[in-house]
Order: structure tokens, then C-alpha cells, then sequence
């Protein structure tokens, strides 16, 4: 018989979850700047992104918001793909996830 071939494609949409906690209504980068001390500016701004955003997700209040930006901002990249590639509601499609750093202990 005849087999109508697929195309299949990869397809990378990414998820930000950084500004849910670093943002002017939270008031993080404020707090982190009053209490960074001004030598190697550089570092402590890595620092601070790094080991504070692990902080702010060991918190309940920032978890909770995070998993639900996150969520929330992968519920409609899947929406937005099916409505692109006419693919409807009743089908479905694989989704692989992948995190990099803290994103990876997030999905």
C-alpha cells in the first residue's frame, strides 16, 4: 500500500520564569542591591541571580508563582503551536521538556 510520509520537526520554544520574581512589584532587585557590596560588581550580579533566584524558589510564596508562570507560559506555547499547525484540540502531540540549572528542578 501507499504511505503518506509525516514531516515531523523540532520545534524549541522557550519558557522565561526569571521575571516573575525579578520584577519592580516584588522589589527583589531593589532588596539585592541595598544589601550587595560594591567590589567586583560583576560577580555579585552573577551571584545574586544565581544562588537568589535558588532562594527566592525555596521560598512558598516565589515557588508557587514561578510554577505557575511557568505553566501558565507553557500551556500557551502548546496552544499557540497546535493554532499554527492546524492541529486540533482531540490530538495529541508529544512534548518533550528540557530545563537548564534551577529550570531543570522547575519542570
Amino acid at each position: 500500500g501507499h504511505h503518506q510520509s509525516q514531516r515531523s520537526k523540532i520545534e524549541v520554544l522557550p519558557i522565561s520564569w526569571h521575571h516573575v520574581v525579578h520584577n519592580r512589584q516584588t522589589g527583589v532587585e531593589a532588596k539585592l542591591r541595598r544589601i550587595t557590596l560594591p567590589s567586583v560588581p560583576r560577580m555579585r550580579d552573577i551571584a545574586n541571580n544565581l544562588v537568589g533566584d535558588v532562594i527566592y524558589y525555596s521560598s512558598g510564596k516565589y515557588q508557587h508563582r514561578i510554577l505557575s508562570s511557568v505553566a501558565s507560559q507553557m500551556n500557551a506555547a502548546v496552544e499557540e503551536f497546535r493554532v499554527t499547525n492546524r492541529i486540533p484540540a482531540d490530538d495529541a502531540i508529544p512534548v518533550s521538556i528540557l530545563g537548564h540549572s534551577l529550570g531543570s528542578v522547575i519542570c
